[in-house]
């Protein structure tokens, strides 16, 4: 009974194998065929080759060889260097790509003045034109090197890339000729940085003689690579082809990408005609940006592989078991033995000097792979370069370490801007809408000396210009004149009854003391005219001016992480005036905020604020009285509501991310609940008084992050019981004196 089954057993097994070989070419001497895996580029769809890799794995297919182009060397690279499936696809999904890929410094340790300016200012934009390849792109991809760096630390050296587990080839591009550039040997994350290099959005590299691109634009299916290798069996995994869909191209970016697959289609068929067995994902309804969308991929490159299990068996049975494959490598600390240390990049010889004592202070003979890295990196976090890498060469029984640098270039011009609207929801809206703007011209050699001009375009313009010069420990001086106009907002019960306009012409002089990048004081003499105008509704006050000047400081502490919904750090302000004005009426007030960011998870962040605001000798007018209320200073209350010779506010507000946006579009989405409570007086500051008035309130809101600003919307509600809406967008530093 058993014969007829077994034979039947055999002879199935015997005609799957031999329609499997019969589309594989055979080895000439009967050995093991060697087989090559070709990854190609297409940004976030290289994930989906982690998927193939995974169906790879399972049907028993061992590559000899892998070879990538663009995304595809990045994980070819891994692979290659022995991670599975599952570790590439942990990865992908715990990786966050949004600050890998945007070259972000580490805030909290730039310096202070850098901070100061950026606080106001979102975008900035060099209105001198790059003169170096190297700085043709949106982004230096510093990060990304970094994670490879790390990823790929059991291999730290420059090597032979046929010494890895599996051999591989990376593919770049000749920027000046055109060329197909194939790496077999080198250092793997400058390789792969060469080959990621996407025109436009990651800069140009300049390695061994060669400026290198993206391989995808010579070569993004290098089958041909493969058959110069010798392998008897090519596996290759296409990314992207044409959309059949009219519906998926509706923007720009899908016509581009559409346009550059009709451009390259007939190169790409030529490459997969060498090609034994082709994987190609169904891709419709993804893009290259969709980094997000990690999980997804894989299982689309997954399934994509399925239905080739047969081949992909059969092509393992060919391979036999001639060698396992290999585990994901461990993470080893190495004790590094550096003979030299060698700078490549172009920089002043008093930067030189800086970066060469620093190496020689902090870079011993015998340092640990892990040590190295943090302290090469740790350069580029103060802003002093665009990018910042290294190398090892092996040499002299050790490791020659290569810099590789650029240095941040300083435009000659640049220009600024900022913005900031808001509004809330009454039965006259009291709405606010602010863009500013800033054009610096650097107008000596040594880009120490510049003139400033600034702008605030709204209902009620404002305007400044003077000069900067940047004098000894990093401290600024400057002198201007400005023509500002504040307003003022005045209610009658629910309605905005007036809005006045505070308008200020005068000059000042500025010294800007930062203290470790954390902290700064600001002193700043000025001498101005007022003069109070009716913007807008009842007649309050009279319309009047008056001579004022004075003496300002204050002292600022900022650690934050980000401007832009901050995680983590602390921003605290104090700022005494003292003034005079006709009559020798003395005004003396001062001022104190502390916001702390606290994120006990990566979802959540806590924020504990207070503020305060107190006359504490003279009588201002009632127009310039402190004042507070909005969703920043006290949840339920207008902007300016409350208005008193002293005020004190503190509140808690908690923000749980929600949800993320897609990759360049902006980062997370949150859900806020916030409550706050407050007091005014009008006794002397160190003295409530008899009858004080407290306040309280309460709001719920969403705020998304995006790539132009903070936008919120929320409902709040007073101590009153009165709701108000409130809807937003700002990307300045969310200090509570603005409100």
């Amino acid at each position: 009974m058993k014969r007829p089954f077994i034979l039947a057993l055999l002879l199935c097994t015997f005609m799957f194998h031999a329609a499997a070989q019969s589309q594989i070419r055979q080895t000439n001497d009967g050995d093991s065929p060697s087989v090559a895996l070709v990854l190609a580029g297409g940004g976030a769809l290289g994930f989906a080759h982690i998927g193939v890799i995974r169906a790879i794995e399972e049907a028993g297919v061992d590559p000899d060889i892998v070879i990538g182009a663009s995304i595809g060397s990045i994980v070819g690279a891994l692979y290659a260097a022995g991670y599975d499936a599952k570790a590439m696809e942990t990865l992908v999904t715990t990786n966050d790509w949004k600050d890998t890929f945007f070259d972000k410094h580490d805030r909290s340790k730039l310096p202070y003045w850098q901070k100061a300016f950026y606080s106001s200012y979102h975008f900035s934009i060099a209105l001198t034109p790059s003169q170096k390849a190297t700085t043709a792109g949106a982004f230096h991809a510093q990060h990304v090197v970094e994670l490879l760096d790390r990823l790929l630390e059991k291999y730290p050296a420059e090597l032979d890339f046929d010494t890895l587990p599996r051999k591989f080839r990376a593919v770049a591009a000749d920027l000046v000729t055109g060329e197909r550039v194939v790496y077999d040997k080198g250092d793997l994350k400058t390789v792969i940085r060469a080959s990621m290099a996407v025109p436009g959005i990651f800069t140009p590299i300049e390695y061994k003689g060669r400026y290198l691109i993206d391989g995808g634009w010579a070569d993004n299916t290098p089958t041909q690579v493969a058959k110069a290798m010798g392998a008897d069996i090519i596996i290759v995994v296409p990314l992207g082809g044409l959309k059949n869909d009219i519906e998926e191209l509706t923007t720009i970016a899908a016509v581009s990408s559409q346009a550059d697959q009709i451009r390259i289609r007939e190169r790409i068929q030529e490459s997969l005609s060498a090609a034994d067995l082709i994987i190609a994902p169904d891709l419709q309804g993804f893009t290259a940006a969709d980094f997000e969308r990690g999980s997804e991929l894989v299982a689309a490159g997954y399934e994509a592989a399925e239905p080739l299990f047969p081949e992909l068996r059969g092509i393992a049975a060919l391979q036999g078991s001639k060698r396992r494959v290999p585990k994901s490598p461990a993470n080893i600390e190495q004790k590094l033995h550096i003979t030299s240390i060698t700078i490549n990049g172009e920089l002043s010889e008093e930067r030189e000097n800086r970066l060469k004592e620093y190496l020689d202070l902090n870079i011993s003979e015998e340092i640990g792979r892990s040590k190295l890295r943090e302290k090469i990196y740790a350069l580029y976090d103060d802003g002093s370069y665009a990018h910042i890498w290294y190398r090892l060469l092996p040499k002299d029984n050790g490791y020659q370490l290569i810099i590789d640098e650029e240095a941040q270039q300083i435009p000659r011009s640049l220009l600024s801007l900022g913005l900031n609207i808001e509004g809330t929801v009454t039965k006259r809206s009291a709405s606010y809408a602010q863009m500013t703007a800033a054009y610096i011209s650097f107008i000596t050699d040594d880009l120490r000396s510049a003139a400033l001009v600034q702008t605030w375009i709204s209902e009620m313009p404002s305007f400044k210009a003077g000069l900067a010069r940047a004098l000894f420990w990093n401290t600024l001086i400057s002198i201007g004149g400005y023509i500002h106009q504040d307003p003022h907002y005045f209610y009658d019960d629910d309605e905005v009854s007036a809005i006045y306009s505070l308008q200020r012409f005068g000059g000042d002089c500025a010294i800007l003391l930062p203290f470790r990048g954390h902290a700064g004081i600001i002193i700043r003499p000025y001498g101005e005219y007022r003069y109070l105008d009716r913007f807008i509704g009842d007649s309050l006050f009279e319309q009047e001016g008056w001579s004022h000047y004075g003496i300002n400081g204050s002292l600022s502490i900022d650690t934050l992480d980000r401007i832009l919904t901050p995680k983590r750090g602390i921003y605290s302000s104090l700022e005494v005036d003292y003034g005079a004005e006709e009559g020798w009426n003395d005004i003396v007030r001062i001022d104190a905020e502390g916001n702390a960011f606290l994120s006990p998870s990566s979802r959540w962040v806590i924020n504990p604020w207070a503020l305060s605001k107190n006359l504490l000798h003279g009588t201002p007018r009632s127009v310039d009285l402190p004042a507070m209320g909005g969703t920043g200073s006290l949840d339920g209350y207008y902007r300016q509501e409350i208005r008193s010779e002293n005020l004190f506010a503190t509140g808690l507000r908690v923000r749980r991310q929600i949800g993320s946006l897609p990759l360049g579009f902006g980062n997370e989405i949150y859900a806020q609940l916030a409550a706050s409570g407050g007091m005014s007086w009008k006794e002397d500051w160190t003295d409530l008084g008899e009858d004080p008035l407290y306040y309280s309130g309460a709001a719920v809101g969403i705020i998304v992050n995006t790539i132009i600003g903070e936008a919120q919307i929320s409902m709040a509600i007073n101590d009153e019981y009165r709701f108000s809406g409130y809807i937003g967008l700002r990307n300045k530093l969310p200090t509570l004196f603005d409100r």
